[in-house]
C-alpha cells in the first residue's frame, strides 16, 4: 500500500499543492489506523500471555498446595483451558489403569479401566472433543519418572508465542531487510 502511494505521488505535479496536502492526510490516516490495529493485536497478545501464566499459578496451586489432592482426580483439569480429560497410569505388562474421566461439560461419562497402550485415550475422551477441539496425548512424568499418560481435549492454542524467536510478521521482515 505504501508503495502505491510512493508511485501515485511521484506523478503528482509539484505545484498542485492541494493534491500534496490531501495525500499527506491520507497517509497519516493510514499510518494511525495501521497503528491502531496493531496496538490492538497487542493488547490481545498480552492478554493471552496474561491468562495462561494466571492458568499455570491455578494449576499449581491446585495441585501443589493442597496436600490432600490426589492427581488422579482430574478436577485439577478445571483450571486448565481444556474441555476433557483421561489419565493412564502404567500397570502390569504395559498396559494402562486408567482413571474415570472429566469433562467440563454435561455429557456421557468417560470410562476407566484397564486398557491397552493402542486402545488409549478411551472412546469417550475421542467422543468429548467437540468441533474445532483436538485430543492431546502427553506422557505423565514426574521428573525421570514415567507414570504413563494424560489425555485432554481442547483448542490447539495457534496465537502465544514462545518467546524464543521474533513473532511471524517479524521474521518475514528480517528476511526481507536484513539488519547491518
Amino acid at each position: 500500500m505504501a508503495r502505491a502511494v510512493q508511485e501515485y505521488v511521484q506523478q503528482v505535479p509539484a505545484a498542485d499543492v492541494a493534491t500534496a496536502r490531501r495525500l499527506d492526510g491520507c497517509v497519516q490516516e493510514l499510518i494511525l489506523a495501521v497503528v491502531r490495529v496493531r496496538q490492538v493485536a497487542n493488547f490481545g497478545d498480552r492478554w493471552r500471555l496474561r491468562s495462561t501464566v494466571g492458568a499455570h499459578y491455578d494449576l499449581s496451586m491446585a495441585l501443589l498446595y493442597n496436600r490432600r489432592s490426589d492427581p488422579r482426580d482430574l478436577g485439577w483439569l478445571s483450571v486448565t483451558p481444556a474441555t476433557a480429560g483421561s489419565l493412564g497410569l502404567w500397570a502390569a505388562a504395559g498396559r494402562l489403569d486408567v482413571t474415570d474421566g472429566w469433562r467440563r461439560h454435561p455429557g456421557p461419562a468417560i470410562g476407566g479401566g484397564t486398557f491397552e497402550v493402542r486402545a488409549f485415550p478411551p472412546a469417550g475422551l475421542i467422543d468429548a472433543a467437540g468441533p474445532g477441539e483436538t485430543v492431546f496425548v502427553v506422557p505423565a512424568k514426574v521428573n525421570a519418572s514415567d507414570r504413563g499418560l494424560l489425555a485432554v481435549t481442547g483448542v490447539v492454542e495457534s496465537q502465544v508465542e514462545d518467546g524464543r524467536r521474533p513473532a511471524r510478521a517479524d521474521r518475514r521482515q528480517h528476511r526481507l531487510h536484513p539488519v547491518r
